[in-house]
Order: structure tokens, then C-alpha cells, then sequence
């Protein structure tokens, strides 16, 4: 919480069972958490005790958005992701990080490839590696085919198997897209593949 050289925390308790004390603290979480009522980086609540932040709110105090890639969270998910190869290992994980946002939310791409050449009539076999990332990553590889037919298919995280027949001669475009998402924000990586038949 102690982001500026100036600081002021403001605790604010009250007895269980008297009347009042439950609105007076719902009151005050909402205000801190109302970007209408904040003045410059506005009310932070603290990670140790009662904390009702979104991901979304979490995300404009601290950075890291998905129009803007920076600030302090951004540096924090750069070290959750060295630590736990991108996600993939999620002892750092829980319901409330999930919450706030503080997980691996940027997809990566490690390989994505032929794998081998391909004549016509054949299967195009492709093999790809997202298994670096939250297991709750999706993968999908679509393509066009040298007519402009589109097709997709959702796959694994990594594997080799064939994609599509090489039903014509000529150029086929496929695309791998990971996708992270994250309390209704997703977040894609892509990489892009051509191959010819011929």
C-alpha cells in the first residue's frame, strides 16, 4: 500500500454485533473502491484484511491494463511468471488472487511449427507448445486454405497431430492463438505459420 513517500492508512473497525458496524465498513470498502471518489490513486485497501477489490480495480491502481502494460502490477506478474513458469505451476494461486487479479493473465507461446513437408493430398501436421501457462489456458489453431476456405479447431495446450488434408496445391495460413482469461478479460498471444504445398 505504501506506494508514495507520503502515506496515510485509515483503519476503520467496529464490534460485530452492533448496529451500524457492518454498513459503516460495506460503506467504506465501496468508497475506496469507487474511482468516482478517488483524488490521484484514491483509497487502497489492505491485502491482509477485509478486501472486496476486483481485478478491474486492482488492475487501475496498480497498472498493468490491458491498454497499458505497466506499473507495479505488471513488474509483480513478471516475477509470478518466473517463478511459476508462466503459471503453470500455481502454488501461488488462490481464490483471492484470482479475484484481485494478482495471476498470470498474459498467454505464451513457446513453439509452433511443421512438422514435416507436405504434398498434396497429404495431412498437414503442425506441432505446438503452450504448456507454460495457467492450466486454465484454451488453444486454437485456424487456417485458410489456398482458396480462402477458413476452418478451426481447438486443441491441447501442446501436441503434433495433423491440423488438415492438403486438399489443394498452393499456400495455407495458420494461426495459434492462447488465450488467458481472467475474471471476464481475456487476453491473447498468437503466432503464425505458412505453409506450401506443392
Amino acid at each position: 500500500m505504501e506506494q508514495f513517500a507520503r502515506t496515510c492508512a485509515v483503519e476503520i473497525s467496529g464490534l460485530k454485533d452492533v448496529t451500524g458496524s457492518t454498513a459503516l465498513i460495506d460503506f467504506a470498502l465501496t468508497l475506496a473502491n469507487n474511482p468516482n471518489f478517488r483524488v490521484n490513486e484514491g483509497g487502497i485497501l489492505h491485502w491482509g484484511q477485509r478486501n472486496t477489490s476486483t481485478m478491474d480495480n486492482v488492475q487501475q491502481t496498480f497498472g498493468d491494463t490491458l491498454s497499458q502494460p505497466s506499473g507495479n502490477l505488471h513488474i509483480w506478474r513478471g516475477v509470478l511468471s518466473n517463478l511459476t513458469d508462466n503459471g503453470r505451476l500455481d502454488g501461488f494461486s488462490s481464490q483471492f488472487t484470482r479475484q484481485v487479479g494478482l495471476e498470470i493473465v498474459s498467454p505464451l507461446i513457446h513453439s509452433f511449427a511443421l512438422q514435416q513437408p507436405v504434398t498434396a493430398l497429404e495431412p498437414i501436421v503442425l506441432n505446438w507448445d503452450c504448456s507454460h501457462n495457467p492450466p486454465a489456458t484454451t488453444a486454437q489453431i485456424s487456417w485458410s486454405a489456398p482458396n480462402r476456405t477458413p476452418g478451426s479447431q481447438v486443441v491441447g495446450l501442446s501436441g503434433t497431430q495433423p491440423i488438415v488434408t492438403a486438399a489443394q496445391k498452393g499456400t495455407y495460413e495458420f494461426l495459434l492463438t492462447a488465450t488467458i482469461t481472467l475474471d471476464g478479460e481475456a487476453r491473447q498471444a498468437t503466432r503464425t505459420l505458412t505453409v506450401t504445398v506443392s
